[in-house]
């Protein structure tokens, strides 16, 4: 793939949840949509074919340049999607343990900003 300016760049490469509930890798997540205030990702797939079931990726920055992606993987959701007044909420299929901050420095050490 080429941009712009001629340039070669690589795909975005993101994870994604297959229909089994592997974790893979992936190039077409889904459209996308960006929470600026949230810094979050959000990749629906689905189909305009009826009924059909869509699923929800939603993605954070990772805050480092390490590894295929900027974005780590949070949640997936589905839902299934029928004519007229059957179709589903969003549910929750996986979501990322809050690991929090951990706070690894000797006691009485000074904070930083």
């Amino acid at each position: 793939m080429l941009s712009m300016d001629g340039q070669k760049v690589d795909a975005l490469v993101l994870p994604a949840m297959d229909r089994s509930g592997r974790v893979v890798a992936t190039p077409f997540p889904g459209w996308f949509d960006w929470n600026l205030e949230g810094a979050t990702l959000t990749a629906t797939l689905g189909s305009d074919m009826l009924p059909h079931t869509s699923f929800r990726h939603h993605y954070r920055l990772n805050g480092t340049s390490d590894g295929p992606s900027p974005f780590v993987l949070v949640r997936v959701e589905r839902r299934r999607i029928d004519s007229g007044p059957n179709t589903e909420e969003w549910q929750k299929v996986w979501e990322a343990a809050d690991w929090g901050v951990v706070d690894d420095r000797p006691q009485g050490s000074p904070r930083t900003p």
